[in-house]
């Protein structure tokens, strides 16, 4: 150097000595990882090196110490590697790459284990599946298993913790943008949550909410969208600002002391639903957009791929919607047997029928000896094979006559074309009301008496084809029934009837439509005259003496000569204790509930008397649905009964009004009457073109159903009235206007359609019938704008007005317009139903239905709603299949919490409506995810690791082979 006064370098002896301080800082970038994207193109995520700090130091999913070596599987591109190399490298731990020849092979891999003596490791659920099956105590040396990426199979887990687990074995959840893991769950034992395993609760300094879709925290239980905050976010997507605004948002739940720090202020939108499960785990349900749609119906992929795991056969399952070509839409199951199962497609196909509905059944099925991998180690759907074939309904040509005729039939009712003598009726849309069409065509045609059971049962052409064969002639009338004098035989149903017995005929057996009341009677009751008087109301009431069966391939009914009815009797007044007294008693009516009726041969009502003490008795009442509705009872038979009770305990006839209308005669009438319908069916078309079912997630097996009760204090249903006043609606709008915020709240669907009944009364002279006049109506909506309440209660009445306007058209008829499209069908998920309110009575009897029940659901949810001198009452009946009690028992706190709401705050947007109280809102976005820990924010990754190579220089870091790097030699590598 020049040391000339004109040289630059003359003072540089002056300057300070000291190093310059590094470049790089916390919150600049580690590296770029690239994931899959829906579009196809590859999303490179920015992670900055103090979210790789945050998954590794003073972590509370694992503990990983310097003399631990650990077992790298993944490849540098997956976002595993980052907890493999960092996670060992930081730590002082020794890190060894298992070659991929190894991989596949559980007894290499296992021997490789051994022989290194791994420790710990992280493997995808797909690999620790294949692995587990086939050497189930694999990881059993191991210190720690993570395990995460897909949906988990319990068994399989369940089958390593049986057979040897690791000390610890977690399940961990996370995308590349919350950097690797974001919660992480421990497993101990299989539980009772499900058919998977909890993701857990959030890792250190990590924040997770559930929501809705407008950003509201959900209660436990309820499916929504997970988000992510805390430190280990990502910064967002290289080169795609609008995708990373779109998915990174501000988090709204950041505390004021968070924001001045500049931390937890955003969080990211996963695409993944999930729910609190009540210890403050998570469970996965699954990705947003593995719902399809097939022939009108929504279906989650993962309830079929769940229960086709559960065939003792079946080790792995995957069921995907393959378009092979354009319109022809179907499901299609992989799976993976065990070996020499000796099972086919239709062992499976019948599996699944027994558990599913028909249009959840896969058309075809694959078996593969092991699915296709990603590099990383997940399952590839994009390159599943195409089924060579239909397996299920593949299609075979008619060859006889009574096929073709068959083929016909179903084609013109169904809309479907091509239908081969194989295809499976529920697999095609079918359901009871179709049924019932075609066994009126097919006994038309032949001349035979083939049942809907028949067609239900035997489900394809070629076995319904066999059984119309094996049928005998017979001859059929041509004149319809006009009136009749004497007997009242085979006259045809009514819709409302014929409604309830084809739904009978998918329930074969069950007491689904058993309608069980009580009447509490306060005063010493002579049993002479109470029977008296039931007879008086038996024979009074011809449909009470109903006969229902089938006559010529149709369900008809014929009323039975009147015969004494004897009054059957329990005295339980040698129980003192009250108590005691009052359970015998409902245990001893719902015993008579659960009764089956034979409607061919018996009586349609039974009736039955239990004495609790001198002044106490309960005359318990079952009657089916089928003969009998609300109206019937609380109008008619009651009062009718007490009058005659009155009348007889005076030694006087009672004076009744004569009956000159029975329930055939409504039927017969109401058959022949000529009604306009184009306007009423204008009407159907319009508002329930593209009508959705409300989902929530799974589909009922059964039909076993539980009741909870639901009762609003005066004070809440007086500003309910007072509410109804001054919007000029009815209570049961309001009512069903937060029974739909509460559905939009829990499911997110904006379009609802709710089931409900009308009395069908609209003549005078219907008002007192005795029978079941009721036709099911559906209440349509559209939630989406973010309305206020009060705007929303506008439009739920003008909708409920124009339904009444055009109640007449009965369900069925409903049915067959939208069915005109394949992609339709009814909405029958929800309903929301009004009982009729009850006078008051001078002997104080109470009608009651509130204390027995059948453990049936005649849908997967019912409200139904009482109004009370003493306040409203409801009844929440579900499908058991879909819900548990803790859920019901939520849903009726936040269906009070809504009313509460908008009886003192109408014009709030349903969006603000909470469902949680303070303390729940609380504990979910606070106390469960009070996580901050110390860590070290302040350096970076590589300064971290020289730190480690300071305090171990000799360990050994890395061995890949026979070639290994100490943590010295390392870093002078890396320098």
């Amino acid at each position: 150097l020049s040391s000339s006064s004109s040289s630059p370098w003359k003072n540089l002896s002056t300057e300070p000595s000291t190093n310059l301080s590094p470049q790089s800082k916390p919150h600049n970038l580690a590296y770029v990882i690239y994931t899959s994207g829906s579009t196809g193109k590859p999303k490179g995520v920015l992670i900055e090196h103090k979210s790789v700090n945050r998954l590794i130091f003073n972590q509370n999913y694992v503990t990983i110490k310097s003399s631990f070596i650990l077992a790298q599987l993944a490849n540098a591109a997956f976002d595993a590697a980052t907890f493999e190399i960092w996670g060992s490298l930081l730590n002082g731990a020794k890190l060894i790459f298992i070659p991929q020849n190894i991989i596949f092979s559980a007894q290499n891999f296992s021997n490789f284990l051994s022989n290194q003596k791994v420790d710990g490791l992280f493997i995808t659920t797909a690999l620790f599946n294949r692995l587990v099956h086939e050497k189930p105590s694999i990881f059993k040396n191991l210190r720690f298993v993570l395990f995460g990426g897909e949906l988990v199979n319990p068994e399989i887990v369940n089958l390593a913790l049986q057979e040897g687990a690791p000390k610890q074995l977690t399940h961990v959840y996370g995308p590349t943008e919350s950097t690797t893991f974001t919660t992480a769950y421990e497993v101990e034992k299989i539980t009772s949550y499900g058919n998977t395993v909890p993701i857990g609760r959030p890792l250190s300094n990590t924040k997770v909410y559930i929501l809705d879709s407008n950003y509201n925290t959900l209660p436990v239980g309820i499916i929504g969208e997970l988000y992510i905050g805390g430190d280990g976010l990502a910064r967002g997507y290289l080169n795609q600002p609008e995708l990373t605004a779109k998915k990174f948002i501000e988090n709204p739940f950041a505390t004021e002391q968070e924001r001045k720090e500049g931390r937890n202020t955003r969080i990211y939108k996963t695409g993944d639903l999930c729910r609190w499960l009540e210890d403050g785990s998570i469970e996965y349900i699954g990705r947003m957009d593995n719902q399809v749609k097939l022939r009108g119906f929504r279906i989650e992929l993962g309830e079929i791929e769940t229960l086709l795991k559960q065939h003792p056969k079946v080790k792995n399952a995957i069921v995907i919607l393959r378009e092979d070509e354009p319109g022809d839409k179907r499901l299609a199951a992989y799976t993976i047997l065990e070996e020499d199962s000796g099972i086919n497609p239709e062992v499976l196909g019948a599996f699944l029928e027994e558990k599913l509905p028909g249009y959840m059944l896969p058309s075809a099925f694959v078996t593969l000896d092991s699915f296709p991998l990603t590099p990383n180690g997940k399952i590839d759907k994009k390159v599943l094979p195409k089924p060579l074939h239909r397996n299920i309904g593949k299609y075979v040509e008619p060859q006889t006559e009574i096929e073709k005729v068959l083929i016909n039939i179903w084609e013109e009712i169904l809309r479907v074309k091509k239908i081969g003598v194989h295809s499976d009726f529920f697999a095609l849309g079918g359901h009871s009301l179709l049924a019932a069409k075609i066994v009126t065509k097919v006994n038309k045609y032949f001349n035979v008496n083939l049942t809907v059971g028949d067609v239900l049962k035997n489900k394809t052409i070629l076995a319904i084809a066999k059984k119309v064969e094996s049928l005998p002639k017979v001859e059929f009338s041509l004149q319809k029934p006009t009136t009749f004098v004497g007997d009242k035989i085979n006259i045809p149903l009514t819709s409302s009837q014929e409604q309830i017995w084809l739904h009978l005929q998918e329930a074969q057996g069950n007491v689904i439509y058993n309608e069980p009341f009580t009447i509490t009677m306060p005063m010493s009751i002579s049993h002479a005259c109470l029977e008296k008087s039931v007879n008086e109301i038996v024979k009074r009431h011809e449909i009470l003496r109903t006969r229902i069966y089938l006559f010529q391939g149709l369900p008809v009914q014929s009323i039975s000569p009147y015969q004494f009815f004897d009054l059957q009797s329990v005295d339980l007044s040698s129980i003192k204790d009250p108590k005691t007294c009052l359970e015998e008693a409902y245990r001893i009516a719902t015993l008579e509930a659960k009764k089956s009726f034979d409607l061919e041969n018996g009586s349609p009502i039974k009736f039955k008397l239990i004495k609790l003490n001198n002044i106490l008795y309960k005359l318990c009442i079952v009657a089916h649905h089928i003969v009998i509705d609300g109206f019937s009872l609380y109008k008619t038979l009651f009062p009718e009964l007490i009058d005659c009770y009155k009348a007889f305990s005076n030694k006087t006839l009672p004076y009744l009004p004569k009956i000159d209308f029975q329930y055939t005669d409504y039927a017969l009438w109401n058959q022949k009457r000529i009604v306009d319908y184009s306007k009423d069916s204008q009407f159907w078309k319009n508002l329930l073109q593209g009508v959705q079912d409300v989902s929530f997630g799974k589909t009922p097996i059964e039909f076993q159903g539980r009741r909870e009760i639901l009762a609003l204090d005066k004070d809440l249903s007086k500003k309910l009235f007072d509410l109804s006043y001054h919007h000029g609606v009815s209570r049961f709008v309001i009512l069903l206007t937060v029974f739909k915020v509460l559905l939009y709240k829990i499911t997110g669907q904006t379009d609802l359609a709710i089931v409900s009944a009308v009395s069908g009364r609209n003549q005078s002279f219907l008002d007192t019938l005795v029978g079941n006049l009721l036709n099911s109506v559906i209440f349509r909506n559209d939630l989406s704008g973010n309305p206020t309440f009060s705007e929303l209660l506008t439009k739920v009445n003008q909708n409920a007005l124009d339904v009444y306007e055009h109640q007449e058209l009965p369900l069925q008829k409903v049915s067959e317009l939208i069915r005109k499209n394949q992609d339709d069908r009814l909405p029958l998920t929800a309903a929301f139903v009004l009982e009729p309110s009850l006078d008051k009575n001078d002997l104080d009897w109470e009608l009651s239905q509130l204390e027995i029940h059948t453990d049936t659901a005649k849908f997967p949810l019912t409200m139904e709603i009482d109004e009370r001198p003493e306040g409203i009452i409801g009844r929440i009946e579900y499908n058991t299949d879909l819900f548990d009690k803790t859920f019901i028992q939520n849903f009726i706190r936040q269906f009070e919490t809504i009313l509460q709401t908008v009886v003192y705050c109408p014009y709030v947007k349903i969006s603000d409506i909470d469902l949680l109280s303070q303390e729940e809102k609380k504990k979910l976005l606070y106390e469960w995810n009070d996580t901050n820990v110390e860590y070290p924010k302040d350096k970076t990754i590589h300064q971290l690791f020289e730190e480690q190579v300071q305090q171990t220089p000799h360990n050994i870091a890395i061995i890949f082979e026979d070639q290994e790097l100490t943590y010295y030699q390392l870093n002078e590598k890396a320098n």
